[in-house]
């Protein structure tokens, strides 16, 4: 075998080999929902495929042109490889798969964006143990999410979460009926139809709107539903609301013990 024979079943083994492995690592990517670097394996292919093409043109330039049998056909093949890799760079960018996982302070900017712009009649909140908000009133008092809450102005504030489990979880809610005298509270009921779902609900020029998300695990959620006028956010609005109706009320004598173990902080 000679030398230039083994060069082409080499760099057909290589290219098999390469094409195998870019199909295997887009479907791995397509299959993560956490962020990764993984596409910059594509980027990196369809650059360096740029690169030794012109570099390839550009230093072969008087050879291929002394040759005109040849010339048209290297120009071709050439000038379709940096083309190509251009198109797949860009094919690449453009569907590189969203992120679809937040951690809770990469949600901040989402969620305030769609506080501040809505109708101040009321808010409603989906919650857990409101620890999002901050472990502790100091850290409440300087969190974006509830800074954001207490200037929008709301008349009224509707809150489903967890009953308090804590002093610290009492305290935080202490802390909320002190700061929006209007808020009213209520807890899961039964306990399991906390769906792990968390967001927040609002009219916007009369128009219910939502921002729902999946709580994957502690400080990890998943966008679920931005839409209520879908069919998916019809439903979420009407399992809301029917969970409202059947989750327990925390009546005053509960937000006075609250508002007393919140002030003794």
């Amino acid at each position: 075998m000679t030398t230039d024979s083994l060069f082409k079943v080499l760099l057909a083994a290589f290219s098999l080999c390469a094409g195998a492995y870019f199909t295997a690592l887009r479907n791995k990517i397509a299959s993560l929902k956490v962020r990764n670097n993984l596409h910059w394996s594509f980027y990196i292919l369809s650059f360096t495929t740029f690169v030794i093409a012109v570099f390839y043109l550009c230093n072969n330039w008087n050879e291929l042109s002394s040759s005109p049998s040849s010339f048209i056909a290297e120009i071709i093949i050439t000038a379709s490889s940096i083309i190509i890799s251009f198109i797949f760079f860009r094919f690449n960018y453009k569907n590189h798969p969203k992120k679809i996982q937040y951690k809770t302070n990469e949600l901040t900017d989402l969620i305030n964006e769609f506080t501040k712009n809505a109708d101040k009649n009321v808010i409603k909140l989906l919650a857990g143990d409101i620890d999002f908000f901050g472990a502790t009133p100091e850290e409440m008092d300087t969190n974006p999410q509830y800074i954001c809450l207490k200037e929008s102005g709301f008349h009224s504030i509707e809150l489903l979460c967890w009953q308090p489990q804590s002093p610290s979880q009492r305290i935080r809610y202490g802390k909320m009926i002190s700061d929006f005298p209007r808020i009213q509270i209520k807890f899961y009921q039964p306990p399991t139809a906390d769906f792990n779902l968390r967001g927040r609900l609002k009219t916007f020029n009369n128009v219910r709107q939502l921002i729902l998300f999946n709580k994957v695990r502690s400080g990890i959620y998943e966008p679920v539903e931005a839409d209520a006028g879908s069919p998916h956010g019809a439903h979420y609005v009407k399992l809301w609301d029917l969970i409202w109706e059947l989750a327990i009320e925390v009546d005053e004598n509960d937000k006075k013990s609250f508002t007393q173990e919140y002030k003794r902080v």
